[in-house]
């Protein structure tokens, strides 16, 4: 039983150095333009080697998304499972989280990916929608539905358009990846005021 549980975690290792190889090699070369050659090169490994964990390309992605950005959803998912607070505190907490997540470089590089290439390559774009925007509106819905049963929130569309209260999240990540170089943005600034405006809309 203790020999499993070494091999388990010397998997997921191995697993982790790869998905943190090709992540850095779709970033430099775009994932159309990167071979799997490329990634065993970079993680250090034969070529051979990565079709053990990864039997193509796709599933490279996906296990870039599995290693870099399904833990950061699972917290999430945590934090609304473990609070016991208002529904005020909680979305606060979960929007001041998910602004450090998202604007995480190895995550925006992430969607930098899929802005340039999903259309070419829609399975990506149907892993991550499945892995972390699903998930993502859950765990928001799941505040605001909490919000409007204690009578904190005033009982609007946002629950079912959870886009417009994590929206200006992704703003931020735009901003960032275009026009970083020109003007830069204070993130925490516009977290602050990002939760100003939201709160003065849903308080009942």
């Amino acid at each position: 039983m203790k020999q499993r549980s070494v091999t388990d975690e010397q998997r997921a290792a191995k697993e982790a150095v790869i998905a943190r190889a090709a992540l850095e090699a779709f970033a430099e070369r775009g994932f159309a333009s990167t071979r799997v050659a490329d990634v065993a090169q970079r993680a250090g490994v034969a070529k051979g080697t990565i079709y053990l964990y990864f039997e193509n390309k796709t599933k490279l992605f996906e296990g870039v998304v599995r290693t870099h950005l399904v833990p950061s959803i699972a917290s999430l998912e945590g934090l609304v499972a473990a609070h016991e607070g208002s529904a005020e505190e909680l979305l606060r907490a979960l929007i001041r989280q998910i602004y450090v997540e998202i604007l995480d470089p190895s995550r925006s590089q992430v969607m930098r990916l899929l802005i340039a290439e999903g259309r070419s390559f829609p399975d990506l774009v149907q892993v991550y929608f499945e892995q972390v925007v699903v998930r993502a509106k859950t765990v928001v819905g799941a505040a605001l539905e909490r919000g409007e049963e204690s009578g904190e929130f005033r009982r609007t569309s946002a629950k079912r358009f959870p886009q417009v209260v994590i929206g200006p999240v992704f703003m931020a990540t735009m901003w960032q990846m275009l026009f970083a170089d020109h003007a830069s943005l204070d993130t925490q600034a516009l977290c602050d005021a990002h939760l100003d405006v939201l709160f003065s809309g849903l308080r009942a």
